[in-house]
């Protein structure tokens, strides 16, 4: 039989695990939280320097390919309509209407919007980031986007 002693070591070996493990769990999630808002910041300052360049481009598609090749973000321009102008990873002739997406949602009534969501184009989880702007005296949006894989690959 164990005496009183042994019943309290163990109890408080089982708390300081359970604390542990609670504390773990906590600051892993805080991280990865920080990390992804990291990321979307990242994005949102991409964005604030495209909109100025975007209306002395010329071919809006070969820039958008390029952008993606020296950044791995995604690059997506949408007309006020939803349909997508340029896009650096998908034939834009082919990609469905864009206005009810969230990120462009939330982008009409905020500077920036934003949604983590499972990309059927790519066939894999994005974060994305959006901004409603004018160019040429019309409205467009400018959407950028970065692979949730990256971002976890990056914090591990």
């Amino acid at each position: 039989m164990l005496m009183l002693h042994q019943h309290i070591i163990r109890s408080f070996i089982a708390l300081f695990i359970a604390t542990l493990l609670l504390c773990g769990i906590v600051s892993y999630v805080a991280i990865q939280h920080d990390n992804m808002e990291h990321y979307q910041s990242r994005l949102e300052s991409h964005i604030q320097i495209l909109v100025r360049e975007l209306p002395e481009m010329d071919d809006l598609n070969a820039f958008a390919k390029r952008f993606k090749e020296a950044t791995q973000i995604r690059f997506t321009l949408i007309d006020a309509k939803g349909a997508v102008v340029a896009d650096s990873d998908h034939d834009k002739e082919t990609m469905d209407n864009h206005l009810h997406r969230e990120e462009i949602l939330k982008s009409e009534k905020t500077p920036f919007g934003t949604s983590s969501r499972f990309s059927d184009t790519l066939g894999s989880t994005l974060l994305y980031v959006a901004h409603r702007f004018s160019m040429h005296d019309q409205t467009y949006f400018l959407r950028l986007a970065i692979n949730i894989d990256t971002i976890m690959h990056n914090f591990y």
